[in-house]
């Protein structure tokens, strides 16, 4: 299983775009790489070992989010 997200910068048109591979078995994998606005890459990719993955299990926080509270018209 894969997943892919993104971390933008406040400022400045650029972020970073990370894969977090979790095999089966093993370690995770985490790989990441500093883009601009247009998708080229400011600096090579960068891969970091992890841990392996252990299920958890747990419950919702009973505190709304900021996005809950603007729509709910809290603010």
């Amino acid at each position: 299983m894969s997943y892919v997200f993104q971390e933008y910068a406040e400022m400045g048109g650029t972020y970073t775009l990370y894969s977090l591979d979790v095999p089966s078995r093993g370690d995770m994998t985490l790989s990441h790489q500093w883009q601009n606005a247009d998708g080229e890459a400011l600096r090579e990719v960068k891969t970091e070992k992890c841990g392996t993955f252990h299920s958890f299990e747990g419950k919702a926080p009973n505190v709304k989010s900021v996005l809950e509270k603007q729509r709910a018209g809290e603010f």
